[in-house]
């Protein structure tokens, strides 16, 4: 896999179709970082390519930042916060570059997501707002768990940890 030419230059078209989109967000899933890894912890990790997009500002980080079972916990998140008007579920990583949240902003139920994402969490910080409609949750859940479906969680009981 040819990291270095998607961190320099990324190109959407040359990237397919993402496998997660919502609002301004797009994320492609490459591979896991440790192919051969069966436990939890190093076998989890994805190397993916994210994007987000608003009027003026296009930001591109690249590399292992996401880990299979945080996918699974903003998916459950998603899918609560589809059935109650009020909450918040948000995609965290123990890498800095990217950080997403769906949350309520009033007792309506309009939702927002916010979007922390970095290429050098050293030297810069973009924060990114959109408007979610409610009616685009299912889909985002099913984007999610469509990578877990192509990227089982390993290990989920920690076996090859001890």
């Amino acid at each position: 896999m040819a990291l270095a030419s998607l961190i320099l230059s990324p190109d959407p078209d040359s990237l397919g179709p993402s496998h997660l989109k919502v609002a301004g967000l797009e994320l492609w899933v490459h591979d896991r970082r440790s192919p051969e890894a069966q436990d939890y912890w190093e076998g989890n990790w994805l190397v993916v390519t994210v994007r987000c997009a608003a009027d003026g500002a296009i930001i591109w980080t690249t590399g292992p930042m996401v880990r299979v079972p945080d996918l699974v916990r903003w998916a459950d998140a998603l899918d609560r916060l589809y059935q109650r008007p009020e909450g918040v579920a948000t995609l965290t990583s123990d890498e800095p570059n990217l950080t997403a949240v769906v949350r309520s902003t009033d007792r309506a139920g309009e939702l927002q997501l916010v979007v922390d994402i970095t290429p050098d969490p050293l030297t810069q910080e973009h924060r990114l707002r959109f408007a979610v409609e409610r009616s685009a949750l299912p889909d985002l859940v099913r984007q999610c768990r469509g990578i877990v479906k192509a990227y089982p969680v390993r290990d989920p009981d920690g076996a090859y940890d001890a």
